[in-house]
């Protein structure tokens, strides 16, 4: 079986939880979690620098700056959403919505994203359910031309 950052006896390993769900009241970062929030340990952007864009040319650069979560869909090892209990799986998707309600005032932060891998041969780092979170400072250009493109 592959590492997982997400096992149970790997807390040393695991970044602090910026969300949870738990079974009754329990402190944060503590056994008995059902859904949990934390950083991306392999993010593809940081939380802190600079959002000002800067001209080379025709391009506009910007540094990495943005939000990458990684969201524990279950503690037990199910490799897909789709074999959580419906129960489960409405959880996640609370996670997810809390998550979003937060980052919304992030006023760096210009679009969200919530996505999922299915799988090490789709590219998710492990084989345990999770779902990814990531805000970026800009919104992609095919978003916006159809943002554009449906308002007119």
């Amino acid at each position: 079986m592959a590492f997982s950052p997400f096992s149970k006896g790997n807390k040393g390993r695991k970044p602090g939880e910026v969300y949870a769900i738990w079974e009754g009241d329990r402190a944060a970062n503590t056994p008995g979690w059902q859904v949990r929030v934390v950083p991306n340990k392999f993010p593809v952007l940081g939380i802190e620098g600079d959002t000002e864009t800067a001209r080379d040319g025709v391009f506009e650069e910007i540094d990495g700056v943005g939000v990458h979560e990684a969201v524990v869909d279950t503690p037990r090892s199910e490799p897909d959403l789709a074999d959580l209990h419906p129960d489960q799986v409405g959880r996640v998707f609370r996670a997810c919505r809390e998550r979003l309600r937060d980052l919304v005032n992030d006023r760096r932060l210009r679009y969200l994203l919530v996505f999922k891998n299915h799988g090490l041969e789709d590219g998710a780092p492990v084989s345990r359910s999770h779902t990814q979170i990531i805000g970026l400072p800009v919104t992609p250009i095919t978003v916006r031309q159809e943002l554009t493109s449906t308002r007119q």
